[in-house]
């Protein structure tokens, strides 16, 4: 299970880097930018939450949303 879940997070990790590389590449973001991004890039700030998309990988189990009385737009923002 765990095997399968660094497949996944790591599958994840280098679309992002790869992207973040383009970026910087094309000219589209600086490179302080993406200095700053690569910090974060485990993490995603979507505004009211901060998403741990490594979470999985560090203690085996994916994170997970609390959404008692939440409204159903924002709680389907959360899934990818």
């Amino acid at each position: 299970m765990l095997n399968t879940a660094i497949r996944r997070v790591s599958r994840v990790y280098r679309k992002n880097a790869l992207e973040l590389l383009e970026d910087v590449a094309s000219g589209r973001m600086d490179m302080e930018a993406a200095l700053e991004k690569l910090r974060n890039l485990p993490y995603e700030d979507i505004g009211f939450a901060k998403l741990d998309h490594h979470r999985e990988l560090r203690r085996d189990f994916p994170e997970v949303v609390f959404g008692q009385g939440g409204a159903k737009s924002v709680l389907s923002s959360t899934t990818p």
